[in-house]
């Protein structure tokens, strides 16, 4: 009995050990769905930034995965269909390749892409202050990229591979507000930040796509193949 349980423990050890090295290559593309009567349909927040989005701990951190050339992307004619198109406007198409990692070791690929917004709202570029837990004004630092799309995905491997993204899509938009003084209709062009937030169950080798009312998200995971493997 005892060998039998020596055995399996073994057994155990090795397919986890093989389990954590699998290599993972992930391919995602973004794109804007450039529908204003989506936008109109839902009610959003204005100007909230990534600040509620990104508060890292000592497990929930970036991680230095390794972005691949375009050359070995296998979605580009998908993306190609999407910038044909007058409905939609792509954003970012990135392939990286990452370990599969369990959640509490999981790691998010940061995500920037689209328009660069800076010079066009130089106000949301600035530090601002708010009051601390101690009752202290601090000074907050402002954003270092205002881009259309920023954040970040996260691959998690369990029973199952799971994507999360926790990303921001911005979109200016003419609004409409009331002048206390003069009791006039004023209008001002804004920034309104859309959460992009999502979970997905997934199999490898199989093309998924993620839909949001303004972002649409095709991605792609594939194991890499070993020497041994390819033989």
């Amino acid at each position: 009995m005892k060998i039998i349980l020596n055995t399996l423990a073994l057994f155990l050890f090795l397919m986890t050990q093989a389990h954590a090295a699998t290599q993972y290559k992930v391919e995602m593309i973004f794109f804007a769905q450039d529908d204003d009567n989506a936008f109109f349909s839902e009610n959003w927040p204005l100007d909230t930034g990534l600040n509620g989005l990104e508060d890292e701990t000592a497990e929930d951190k970036t991680g230095e995965f390794t972005e691949l050339k375009s050359s070995e992307f296998t979605l580009e004619g998908a993306a190609k269909a999407l910038e044909k198109s007058p409905r939609y406007t792509l954003l970012k198409h990135i392939m990286w390749e990452q370990p599969g990692l369990e959640e509490s070791k999981a790691l998010k690929m940061p995500i920037a892409g689209g328009r660069d917004y800076r010079e066009e709202y130089p106000k949301r570029m600035q530090s601002r202050w708010e009051t601390n837990e101690q009752g202290e004004m601090v000074e907050i630092p402002g954003p270092e990229n205002l881009n259309e799309l920023d954040g970040s995905v996260t691959l998690v491997l369990g029973r199952y591979l799971h994507i999360y993204t926790d990303l921001i899509f911005r979109k200016p938009v003419i609004v409409e507000q009331l002048d206390e003084e003069t009791q006039e209709i004023m209008e001002t062009r804004a920034l309104f930040d859309i959460p992009v937030q999502s979970h997905r169950r997934m199999r490898s080798r199989e093309l998924h796509y993620l839909d949001h009312p303004m972002v649409g998200i095709l991605i792609e995971v594939t194991p890499v193949e070993t020497e041994e493997e390819k033989r």
